[in-house]
């Protein structure tokens, strides 16, 4: 039997795990998922903390919750990987073999490997947003920063980009596999028009709380002064132009270019 190993049980693990156990034959596949943490952290989430939508409750769960029927899960820590031999050596000493292997670790936030960073004001005036304690601070106070009269520059890259594409920014879905904060099983979010269901429910919850949707709120935060920029890395990898984002968008830039437009900036969101 051949072997697929799935290091990382995050979303996209757990995704990727779906998926296999959907599309190969289990006769004659064996898919593992290995992570290090009991816990099914669900990071795109964290965005709905400060509007009180979700808690830290919502957006963190037992991992083994989301693994699908057939999928087998360890609770371990990959510390090494031998690619010329199809192995991987965990930190309690034992070793697994695969024919396919699966890298879905996800971010990991050091800090102190920039230069200065831990001496001037981490989770101070410099915050992240990939953690759940790291994202109140950050948030809150981008809510507020043009009501304050504060510049503010917003930079999208990756799947973020929806969120300022034409063909996309007004429909955008909560995705309800592999997101702990539904509170519903990945069988379940997995079947045909739950992500539209559960994104109307959101979308009512919202209009409760006088939140404005997506592509009103793009409108509402450039009418105040916010400039708003596309990743350019990330354009040429999607294959995207110019004219595919919003006009509220100033233009699409580098990191580098970013970076100097920040320069001097007294709050980072990383």
């Amino acid at each position: 039997m051949k072997k697929i190993l799935i290091i990382g049980a995050g979303t996209a693990g757990t995704m990727m795990a779906i998926r296999l156990s959907r599309k190969m034959n289990l006769n004659d596949w064996s898919i593992t998922i290995l992570d290090k943490d009991e816990n099914h952290y669900y990071q795109p989430g964290y965005l709905f903390i400060p509007f009180g939508l979700y808690t830290r409750k919502d957006v963190v769960r037992k991992g083994a919750k989301y693994i699908p029927v057939g999928v087998e899960y360890i609770l371990a820590e990959a510390e090494q990987i031998v690619a010329e031999q199809n192995r991987v050596k965990l930190k309690d000493g034992r070793e697994m073999n695969y024919d396919i292997l699966i890298i879905a670790t996800g971010t990991s936030i050091h800090p102190e490997e920039t230069e200065g960073m831990l001496e001037n004001g981490w989770r101070e005036n410099i915050f992240d947003v990939y953690t759940a304690e790291g994202v109140y601070p950050p948030l809150i106070m981008a809510n507020g920063a043009r009501m304050e009269g504060i510049e503010a520059n917003l930079f999208f890259t990756f799947f973020g980009m929806d969120a300022i594409t034409k063909k996309k920014y007004k429909k955008i879905k909560v995705d309800t596999v592999g997101n702990p904060a539904m509170g519903i099983p990945t069988l379940i979010g997995a079947l045909p028009g739950m992500s539209a269901l559960a994104t109307m429910m959101m979308k009512k919850k919202m209009d409760a709380l006088d939140i404005p949707p997506v592509d009103e709120f793009i409108k509402m935060i450039s009418a105040a002064g916010c400039k708003l920029y596309a990743c350019k890395a990330s354009v040429d990898m999607f294959g995207l132009k110019r004219e595919d984002f919003v006009d509220d968008v100033q233009g699409v830039i580098t990191v580098g270019e970013f970076y100097a437009l920040a320069a001097g900036g007294q709050i980072i969101f990383t």
